[in-house]
């Protein structure tokens, strides 16, 4: 999984948390919204942007 996160965010969730979420069985859109919640709830300053990506595997082909 990869998260890019705004700073509204990163700083104001604790990594514990964030893993906490990220670890659990939740659907992906689950887990963006717990994730903005909670930086919502640690006062986050301004905007709360985040990007959640699972990549699945496959057999991958070089770009050409």
């Amino acid at each position: 999984m990869i998260l890019l996160c705004s700073d509204g965010l990163h700083g104001i969730v604790p990594e514990e948390g964030i893993v906490a979420v990220l670890r659990s069985g939740a659907p992906l859109e689950h887990k963006v919204a717990v994730l903005r919640e909670q930086a919502r709830a640690g006062g986050g300053p301004d905007n709360i942007s985040c990007i959640l990506v699972r990549y699945q595997g496959g057999q991958s082909r070089p770009l050409r």
